[in-house]
């Protein structure tokens, strides 16, 4: 399926300007869908109990102790040192509980995210806090956009007192009314999964229910990278797989709303919201977001949520694993 973007006008998050004029001359996606692991997924949630949550979303602005069950998953590989803590900065500034932060860095002891060869022997430490009680997670796969939440899956126990995640990689920013405006799910969400955004496939970031990440936990666990696969491959197929588990989640709410049709986060019949945001704008020009060796990054912002993702690969050329 090929879209272009699509913005409602001129916006600004975090001093980026866009405009519309600008946004429709933007690359295209292409968008393929791996029908393999639908079948696959789907066939898990034929056979196991749908999960329920909550369909009521407050829209108070709480403070951050009151919401401590509400946490953020940042998926990284662990040489991304410098997208980590930009990222990690833009919380702070945003006066995101740090504690309710966990950064899972896949790949851990590989010397590139294009190989397979560690620096050391495959270890993986146990789970520490860093600067301001953020958790971090060495994994040694690196399963690309799902590491964290097969990690999540596989290891309950460091999660208990997770209801809700907002799911994010690396290569992204907040502003400083983020955490204010992410408050309001804290009761939990309309659905099992809310994407950030549908008028294109949402880079897997999104709200996530923990009880419908761990009913389909044996299905996510299939998507970890065999050891003997190279991680550019994984991407490959990665590409197929994005989004995937918002539309499992369609399907077990038997709403079956396509992604790319319904850009209205409020669209009618369903009486709930599907996505976070209706808006975006994309700039089309690209940076040197992480240094002047790093790769250029296209943004996508996002002003409902002061959320900003810098994606390489946007287009029909070559895949970028890079900073």
């Amino acid at each position: 399926v090929e879209r272009t973007h699509r913005c409602r006008g001129a916006r600004n998050v975090m001093g980026l300007q866009s405009s519309p004029r600008a946004t429709s001359s933007a690359p295209k996606i292409i968008w393929h869908r791996d029908l393999l692991v639908t079948a696959l997924l789907l066939s898990v949630a034929n056979s196991a109990s749908v999960v329920h949550v909550s369909t009521q979303q407050s829209h108070r602005v709480l403070r951050n102790d009151a919401c401590s069950s509400l946490h953020i998953a940042i998926n990284s590989f662990h040489g991304y040192r410098q997208p980590r803590q930009v990222l990690l900065a833009s919380l702070r500034n945003a006066g995101v509980p740090m504690h309710q932060v966990h950064v899972f860095l896949g790949g851990y002891g590989l010397q590139s995210p294009q190989g397979n060869t560690r620096r050391r022997s495959a270890y993986n430490p146990r789970p520490w806090l860093g600067e301001d009680g953020v958790h971090y997670y060495a994994i040694t796969e690196n399963s690309i956009d799902y590491t964290a939440i097969i990690y999540i899956v596989e290891h309950p126990e460091h999660f208990k007192g997770v209801k809700t995640w907002f799911y994010t990689h690396d290569t992204s920013e907040v502003g400083h009314t983020f955490w204010s405006v992410l408050a309001q799910w804290c009761h939990g969400l309309p659905s099992c999964a809310v994407p950030l955004f549908r008028q294109e496939p949402s880079f897997s970031t999104g709200m996530y229910d923990a009880g419908f990440l761990a009913t389909y936990g044996t299905g996510i666990v299939k998507m970890k990278k065999p050891e003997q696969v190279s991680a550019m491959e994984w991407k490959e197929r990665g590409i197929l797989w994005e989004d995937i588990l918002f539309r499992l989640c369609d399907k077990t709410d038997e709403r079956e709303l396509p992604l790319g049709l319904k850009d209205n986060c409020e669209d009618r019949p369903f009486s709930k919201r599907t996505c976070i945001c209706s808006d975006f704008y994309f700039n089309k020009t690209t940076i040197k977001k992480y240094g002047r060796n790093a790769a250029p990054r296209y943004q996508f912002a996002f002003p409902c949520l002061d959320f900003v993702k810098y994606a390489a690969n946007i287009g029909k050329g070559p895949l970028v694993l890079s900073e």
